[in-house]
């Protein structure tokens, strides 16, 4: 096919998806006559299946993500980014009961991720990974971890909030003294041994509109370099939005603003986890229904101006656990560069819940398109306890971020004409990161690990 021919082609599907998405959006998608929603869905079908082989890889995941209720209403098959789900993986158990808001985090600073979240009552539940990056192997759940004593909370956010190098706690409660509220924990202890102080209440600004919990995360959607909070409200689903005004070690958060971005809410007790899924460089958003489905909502903005798609259920593979009170996280779990999704959920009748299981969604590569351009640079030495070197094969002008798994920038550095930079991660804590190069000629994305 000619390039002129593919753009061309190119355009078509782009706009017949969307307008696939207006339709549906105002709901006149449903009352249409079947035989014009087949001739449209063929349409459709028909330009993906001409055009997807000269499709970026972000391209074809975008493309795919646009186009995803059609191929699912048709039962068409169109490749598959998430495997079939691993049923309580890396020695994981539900032991204590349904576990709320997961958050893959290292917490204690070894390289791999742990797991964090909150038990059924508002409990604090830890999952350390005494395993490796590459192979997780989870120790069993411990309850009320490094001083924590909170009841009646969902932990909200687990990042180093205050720029210090370890990892603090936020949580919102509505237990006795405490109706719906803010409890930002700080981490006094180290960043390898934790140990969280008393609650704060209504830290740094923030407060809670109206009555109900909050689920959430912290992440830099506006790309400033802090983190901002985002979540859900567990009663209604609205999404919930607090901008960091201030900055990554004196943080301090705007009004709450409700259903930002485009997002619209979900369900009761949804859950979300943010994170550049589709790897373009800007933070997309995975929730979870109360009954088990995934709902993904695709960053159509950028990276500094987010701009939410409508919600699309249960695509790339991913299939509703038949669970309840479905929670999920977000994270690279098998180091390789993509991020992968761990759930959980649990069973339930009229006699009450009845356990519950963990569920591994790893994300594979759907292995069609053909490669963005990408320049050629070793990074070096990997793992590092100190510097790291940048070698390019031509000499390139442009930048190289060092980005947490967040999102969050935590350094960049110019480069013009070079052939080689050497950046100095001495005040960076240990853990993995991504170095995100881009260049007038290319780009290239990276993980590293600090030891």
């Amino acid at each position: 096919m000619s390039t002129n021919r593919f753009a061309r082609k190119k355009r078509q599907f782009k706009r017949l998806s969307e307008q696939i998405q207006c339709l549906r959006h105002d709901g006149r998608w449903d009352h249409m006559d079947s035989s014009v929603q087949n001739k449209i869905a063929n349409k459709l079908k028909n330009l993906f299946r001409e055009i997807y082989a000269f499709f970026t890889r972000s391209e074809l995941k975008r493309a795919v993500l646009a186009a995803g209720f059609i191929f699912a209403w048709s039962s068409a098959a169109v490749g598959q980014q998430f495997a079939a789900p691993q049923q309580n993986p890396f020695g994981l158990s539900t032991a204590y009961g349904p576990v709320i808001n997961l958050t893959l985090m290292d917490i204690d600073q070894d390289g791999d991720l742990d797991l964090f979240g909150s038990g059924y009552y508002g409990n604090p539940l830890l999952y350390v990974n005494n395993g490796t990056p590459n192979n997780p192997s989870f120790g069993p759940g411990q309850l009320f971890p490094f001083g924590l004593s909170g009841i009646y909370s969902t932990y909200t956010g687990v990042a180093d909030i205050d720029g210090d190098g370890d990892v603090d706690i936020l949580a919102s409660s509505s237990y006795a003294q405490y109706p719906y509220v803010w409890l930002y924990h700080q981490n006094i202890g180290t960043a390898q041994n934790p140990s969280f102080s008393g609650s704060q209440v209504n830290p740094f600004g923030l407060s809670i509109s109206g009555p109900g919990i909050y689920f959430g995360k912290f992440a830099d959607l506006d790309n400033d370099g802090d983190l901002d909070l985002f979540g859900t409200a567990k009663h209604s689903g609205s999404v919930y939005y607090y901008q960091n005004n201030g900055n990554d070690t004196i943080p301090s958060f705007g009004v709450e603003q409700t259903d930002p971005f485009g997002l619209t809410p979900t369900s009761i007790w949804a859950t979300v986890s943010v994170g550049d899924i589709d790897m373009d460089g800007d933070l997309d958003v995975m929730g979870n229904t109360f009954t088990g489905d995934f709902i993904f909502f695709l960053n159509n903005g950028s990276s500094g101006n987010p701009l939410f798609g409508l919600a699309q259920m249960n695509l790339f593979g991913l299939t509703s656990s038949g669970d309840f009170g479905v929670s999920s996280a977000i994270g690279d779990l098998d180091n390789d560069g993509d991020l992968d999704i761990l759930s959980v959920g649990y069973e339930y009748s009229h006699y009450g819940s009845t356990g519950g299981r963990f569920s591994y969604y790893e994300n594979v590569d759907i292995g069609m398109g053909v490669e963005e351009q990408e320049i050629e640079v070793s990074v070096f030495p990997n793992p590092t306890d100190g510097h790291l070197d940048l070698e390019f094969m031509e000499h390139q002008t442009g930048t190289a971020h060092v980005v947490d798994l967040l999102g969050k920038k935590l350094m960049s550095k110019r480069f013009e004409e070079s052939d080689g930079i050497r950046l100095d991660l001495g005040q960076v804590a240990t853990g993995q990161y991504f170095i995100q190069i881009e260049t007038e000629n290319g780009s290239s994305l990276q993980k590293i690990t600090k030891q």
